[in-house]
Parts: structure tokens; sequence; C-alpha cells
């Protein structure tokens, strides 16, 4: 996975690798823009990375199953999806942050892991009944 420019890596001392911050860690009054970094770094992760990409298409076609949901289904939207229930993980429910942290991470992606989610789409959207 490409690590776009604009998001510097986490601040740690010398010789130290970055740890994943656990719910607890996280304080309740944490500004949104380190809540986004928070997540998206949380997202980095090799745990996080997998389950970010094991895609259930029957879970997203009961969430989808509404005709007029149909032309929503897209690859960012399951990312999205994706990340919501990471978010949930870590405490973070606000709206700007979950979208900030997806736009971040899509833009982060290659066009083959991109391909992934929208192939994906593809195949949830043939799966729903005309």
């Amino acid at each position: 996975m490409n690590i776009p420019a604009q998001i510097p890596p986490a601040q740690t001392p010398a010789g130290q690798t970055p740890a994943v911050q656990t719910p607890a860690q996280i304080p309740a009054v944490q500004a949104p823009a380190q809540q986004v970094q928070v997540l998206v770094n949380h997202s980095r992760t090799p745990q996080a990375l997998l389950r970010i990409f094991s895609l259930n298409a029957n879970s997203f076609s009961r969430n989808f199953r509404r005709l007029n949901d149909k032309k929503y289904i897209t690859g960012r939207s399951l990312l999205q999806t994706k990340i919501k229930e990471e978010g949930r993980l870590l405490n973070i429910t606000n709206r700007y942050v979950i979208s900030e942290s997806t736009n971040r991470i899509w833009k982060g992606f290659t066009w083959t892991e991109r391909n992934v989610f929208t192939t994906f789409a593809n195949d949830i959207r043939t799966s729903i009944t005309n």
C-alpha cells in the first residue's frame, strides 16, 4: 500500500516504532484532526488491513438491499463502511473523521487496491435483484 505524501508518519522518539493506540489510550476530547490521524494510522496495521480487505458479499447485500441504494454502491462507499467498522473499534463515530479518514486512505491506495473494492461493488450491484 502506498503511503500518501500529505500524511506524515507518527511522531516517535528515535529508534522506536509507533504503537497503535487502543481505545483506552485515546483521549475523549481529542481534536478531529488527531482522530483522523489515529484512524488512518490504525487502518495501516496488518490486522486492520486484513479486516478491511476481508469482504463478505452477503453482509453488504443485506445493507444495500433496497433498490434505491443500488446506485450508491461504489468501491469508495464499501471502503467507508469498513473504515466505520474500524472506527467503532477505536470508539470513533464522528462522521467528519470517518469521511476524512476514508478520503486519505482511498487516495493512498494503488489502483489494484482500489479495483478490489470497485469490482466487489460491481458484484454486489449485480447480485441485488432488479
